[in-house]
């Protein structure tokens, strides 16, 4: 299992290297956004992009884990095709070849023949990168449990987040927590198990964690977990896992800081007054990575989104590393459904039906979904830590 966390932790940052040198390249960087329409579009925006970053990104990932897990072969899903278009028309099918020198003079066909950014960024996805640290490395070695590689698939979304990407901006801070900017792009790859479906595991990179003002750079952090059947676990988080939290109290006025809920800016306005009405605060804050990254650091306690405007690879790391903590991602419907019909009177037989509503990755939630909705989490979703945290809301959302 160590193995596979660093060979996740190596892609995810050779992929953070990428996205921290791309954004230098004034003079391409517009060349190379490409918009979506169609089916690929998500209808969240009024305009979605990828850009070649996005495409590079995730077969530097594939790339990375099929050198030492052939395994996964076929396995290994991404929110991007790998055909990039740039906004003079010229088309490419993105790969990764045996060489750097090969690699380049593949790229250089969408990069306006810039041989020096194209040799740029081909150094990076070939150069050895060594993303383990003492800690991190004392972490894995303790890791006693293994998975079952053949029965394990993958999920990356390269670049979540783009619209904050290709702006460019350092970040805008709103009520004490980044709401939009490059800090809000993350890098996420999601580990499940291609039987039941369920988020074992995830690495999450966030290329511009901290800006040094002095060195004009950024640098970022990674953050990972990985579960077995939610009860062995680890993770390189400092927070106290809450495996056994099964705290009764659902009460608002017991949680110590303010309640908080990250939710989208397109939310529901339903939805808004009802927290507003019970003292929720609520921020409004860029890509489902970040926001998901917010539960997990413990930034808020809950991420609300009630439409189907997420997707798998959106949610698969983030689910995998609450999982570790002893949380997790529920569909919101299911999951309002369920607390309706139980009630709060037993709260151990409400955390195992809760148990039933959590999101999986392995098919689906509707095979006859329109093929731009395919792979959508179509019921909405709330993500914790706890489930102290999840009653809490639950009770809110269900009261009449």
């Amino acid at each position: 299992m160590a193995d596979l966390i660093r060979i996740l932790l190596k892609a995810s940052e050779k992929s953070a290297e990428i996205a921290r040198t791309w954004i230098k390249q004034d003079e391409l960087f517009s060349l190379l956004v490409e918009e979506k329409i169609g089916e690929a579009k998500n209808d969240r925006f009024v305009q979605d992009f990828k850009t070649l970053t996005d495409v590079l990104v995730q077969e530097t990932i594939k790339h990375e884990i099929l050198s030492q897990f052939t395994e996964l072969n076929g396995y290994i899903y991404g929110e991007e095709s790998n055909v990039f278009t740039n906004s003079k028309g010229s088309s490419i099918t993105v790969e990764i070849k045996e060489n750097p020198v090969a690699t380049a003079n593949h790229l250089r066909k969408v990069m306006n023949d810039n041989n020096s950014a194209a040799t740029l960024l081909a150094n990076i996805v070939h150069n050895n990168v060594t993303m383990v640290t003492e800690q991190d490395d004392e972490n894995l070695k303790n890791i006693g449990f293994e998975l079952d590689i053949n029965n394990i698939g993958i999920w990356i979304d390269p670049i979540d987040g783009t619209a904050e990407y290709i702006s460019r901006a350092q970040g805008k801070t709103e009520n004490g927590i980044l709401s939009k900017g490059l800090p809000c792009a993350t890098v996420l790859i999601g580990v499940f198990n291609k039987s039941t479906g369920e988020a074992l595991g995830g690495v999450i990179n966030q290329p511009f964690s901290r800006y040094d003002q002095k060195n004009r750079t950024w640098r970022g952090q990674i953050i990972w977990g990985i579960s077995k059947n939610h009860s062995l676990s680890d993770n390189n988080l400092k927070t106290q896992r809450s495996i056994n939290n099964n705290n009764e109290d659902c009460s608002l006025n017991n949680c110590g800081n303010p309640f908080s809920v990250v939710i989208s800016s397109s939310e529901d306005n339903e939805l808004k007054e009802k927290l507003k009405a019970t003292g929720i605060m609520m921020h409004e804050i860029a890509a489902v990575g970040f926001k998901l990254l917010n539960v997990i650091d413990e930034t808020v306690n809950v991420y609300l989104l009630s439409k189907g405007s997420s997707f798998k690879w959106d949610t698969c790391a983030a689910h995998g590393i609450l999982n570790s903590m002893g949380g997790g991602v529920v569909s919101f419907q299911t999951a309002v459904q369920i607390a309706s019909e139980c009630g709060f009177a037993d709260s151990d037989l409400l955390k195992e039906k809760l148990k039933d509503s959590q999101l999986v990755y392995h098919k689906p939630d509707n095979e006859l979904s329109e093929p731009g909705k395919m792979w959508s989490n179509s019921k909405g979703l709330i993500a914790f830590r706890n489930f102290k945290d999840l009653f809490i809301i639950l009770k809110t959302l269900t009261v009449r």
